[in-house]
């Protein structure tokens, strides 16, 4: 798990704002396709050069914080947290591990790297190979408006694609989980999960990996690991 940082100039009012700025989709806008047919929902690593448009890489920040506020407010001291900073995520794209999915509103060149409009990015996953053969991914997101019509999985699906390609036996990836109490979202997070395949492997409390962040916890907090075997 990425330290979070301890900085954080959202509001509530901001925070609502960001989560209002995506219109619901047509439902079969949210199915993933290889094409690049204007309509479809496409996911991929943007263009490096993305990640020295200072806007784009502030507003993706911004939504990025915005859902991770929006889902665990419950866990964290108000106005103490943000999930990451604009120079994470400008690096994550320069580098190569930050995927997005996006509406393509256009016609896009085959083979070329594509360059979408933060308007029409509705998720992204951090995607990471350790030198173990371990894949990993994180900052799962996506756009309110689009749950429930297979955005989260086919991000997912994805990573386990690109890090199987390179050379992956195994996925996994970190739940922040309630410890002595029920979250529903995190609740539902950790099935949705184990119906994907992912298996808990470990749960470490928070106070005991990360004692700093622990203190800006609102209530007792574990990480919990899952791993999937990828064939």
């Amino acid at each position: 798990m990425t330290a979070r940082s301890t900085r954080v100039n959202m509001s509530k009012e901001d925070v609502n704002a960001v989560m209002a700025s995506t219109a619901a989709p047509d439902r079969d806008q949210s199915q993933q396709t290889t094409d690049n047919k204007p309509g479809k929902l496409r996911i991929g690593f943007p263009d490096p050069s993305l990640g020295n448009n200072d806007k784009f890489v502030r507003q993706l920040t911004d939504f990025i914080n915005a859902i991770y506020i929006e889902g665990e407010s419950e866990f964290w001291k108000w106005g103490k947290i943000e999930r990451c900073q604009p120079p994470e995520v400008r690096d994550l794209i320069v580098s190569g591990e930050l995927a997005l999915a996006w509406v393509q509103q256009h016609h896009e060149p085959s083979g070329a790297s594509p360059i979408p409009s933060l308007e029409d990015v509705v998720g992204c996953i951090k995607i990471h190979m350790t030198d173990d053969k371990i894949g990993t991914f994180g900052m799962l997101t996506s756009a309110p408006a689009y749950r429930g019509q297979g955005v989260g999985r086919d991000l997912v699906q994805f990573a386990e694609a690109w890090a199987s390609e390179h050379g992956a036996v195994m996925m996994q990836m970190e739940l922040l989980f309630a410890n002595g109490w029920h979250h529903p979202l995190k609740t539902r997070l950790a099935g949705w999960y184990e119906r994907a395949g992912y298996k808990l492997v470990k749960s470490i409390n928070m106070s005991d990996m990360f004692p700093d962040l622990a203190t800006l916890l609102e209530k007792p907090c574990n990480l919990r690991v899952y791993q999937k075997r990828l064939s």
